[in-house]
């Protein structure tokens, strides 16, 4: 057995893994639905402990999910156990050994890195409401396109055009995935765009999906041209001001009125890996839902459409298509 077939087992024990060498950030702590705290990434690790022959185990930072983690444990160390006993001990060599001490490292600075930014973002939160006002009128005076009763009809056109021509995307509502009278919800935006009324749905995904998929799933979405911004929990004043700070960093280009209690800021997607963590640090922090900054395949509020409320979901912001695309591919891959 090699370091890649423990992996293995470990992630059928306890499903997506992010490794670093034998160590690994779980997707989810066995017993999430247990922690009394809000969860952040890197919570709950796994050490498989291969280079000094110690117990594989998974550690939790919270304490009410002690006994599931027990558990899982257990899972791990007997599934590692039989598959040993039947394809024999890991061979490492040395060079295998000094690279993963090293990845270990790296793993442990981010992880620091990570909290600092974590802790100066929670702390400067006061700072930035004040500094970065932005109230939702200002926002939408100071609009690149002005929104006219006229183009608040073709809002989910304007929305669309944000995407490339040839890009395939999902429009629909939670439960449309798959063909539905033998066209799916996924579909090249050109043809979003020859319809005649707007789509059957009031969601859109941020992400681009592999070209003829019918489901709406992460395996599916493969590029990230927009990171999406939105909060149930932040009101309308402090949202826009977060989103102004945020256009320091990132380029805006729509922000969408959810036709209930929130707004959705589209941004262009951060160009570097680095930048891309920093952003999965920092904002849940700030008050956004985790779930569209790191989702893949989770949606948003499309312009235009009328939720089950009756209300508009309304385009107050919008910075219309980048007319330097063509022939260009300005997305930043999912896998980074």
């Amino acid at each position: 057995m090699d370091i890649e077939d423990i992996q293995e087992i470990a992630e059928d024990v306890l499903g997506g893994i992010s490794w670093e060498g034998d160590r690994g950030i779980l997707d989810e702590c066995p017993g999430h639905f247990l922690h009394t705290n809000p969860t952040k990434d890197g919570d709950c690790i796994v050490y498989l402990n291969l280079d000094s022959n110690g117990v594989p185990t998974v550690f939790c930072f919270h304490q009410s999910c002690k006994d599931e983690v027990e558990e899982a444990n257990g899972e791990l160390r007997e599934a590692i156990r039989e598959a040993v006993a039947t394809l024999g001990p890991v061979v490492k060599s040395k060079a295998q050994l000094i690279k993963e001490y090293h990845e270990r490292s790296k793993w442990r600075s981010r992880m620091r890195e990570k909290a600092v930014l974590q802790r100066k973002a929670k702390e400067a939160l006061p700072k930035i409401l004040k500094d970065f006002a932005w109230s939702p009128r200002q926002v939408m005076d100071e609009s690149p396109v002005k929104m006219t009763a006229e183009q608040a009809k073709q809002a989910w056109r304007m929305h669309v055009s944000l995407f490339r021509p040839t890009d395939w995307i999902w429009i629909g509502d939670r439960h449309h995935s798959g063909p539905v009278h033998g066209v799916g919800h996924i579909r090249t935006a050109e043809r979003w765009l020859m319809r005649s009324s707007i789509p059957d749905g009031q969601l859109i995904c941020s992400c681009l999906f592999s070209p003829g998929s019918k489901d709406r799933t992460d395996e599916k979405a493969y590029l990230r041209p927009f990171l999406v911004l939105e909060s149930d929990t932040l009101s309308f004043a402090e949202s826009c001001a977060l989103f102004r700070w945020c256009r320091q960093f990132l380029t805006l280009r729509a922000i969408v009125f959810s036709g209930n209690k929130s707004l959705h800021a589209w941004f262009n997607y951060p160009k570097t890996v680095e930048a891309m963590r920093q952003a999965h640090a920092i904002l849940p922090m700030l008050g956004f839902d985790e779930r569209l900054i790191v989702g893949r395949s989770q949606p948003s509020r499309l312009a235009g459409a009328i939720r089950d409320n009756g209300r508009t979901q309304h385009l107050i912001w919008f910075d219309g298509p980048d007319k330097g695309w063509e022939g260009k591919l300005p997305y930043t891959l999912v896998s980074q």
